[in-house]
């Protein structure tokens, strides 16, 4: 989990991608949840969050409003709880990190970030 810093837009990207950060010196697509889950853009305030998460072969960030602490669960742990609303909006809407973004989206991003890191 890391502070919000700049995020960089760069043309191309899938449509909840909101841009880039570099962490660690490897460029990071930024997701953001709210634009994924409910259409519209996060407004970006310095309070927010961003959640270091890996699907596949690639690192994403999460942006995330507020979070409350972080836990790791095995897999079939955090399915069985998925449906729990105490568990909290990230393990009730997005228990599939992998699917974060479609094959289709993911194929657009990767185009993208080849143009940008050119």
């Amino acid at each position: 989990m890391f502070p919000l810093v700049e995020i960089t837009p760069f043309a191309g990207a899938p449509e909840p991608v909101r841009g880039v950060v570099t962490i660690a010196g490897t460029p990071t697509p930024v997701v953001d949840l709210q634009r994924r889950l409910e259409g519209r853009w996060s407004e970006l305030r310095l309070h927010q969050r961003l959640i270091l998460v890996r699907a596949a072969a690639r690192r994403y960030a999460l942006l995330a409003d507020d979070v409350a602490g972080v836990t790791s669960l095995p897999e079939a742990e955090l399915t069985a709880h998925a449906g729990r609303a105490d568990y909290g909006f990230i393990y009730t809407r997005l228990c599939d990190v992998a699917g974060l973004l479609s094959s289709a989206e993911e194929a657009q991003l990767a185009a993208a970030l080849q143009q940008c890191l050119r």
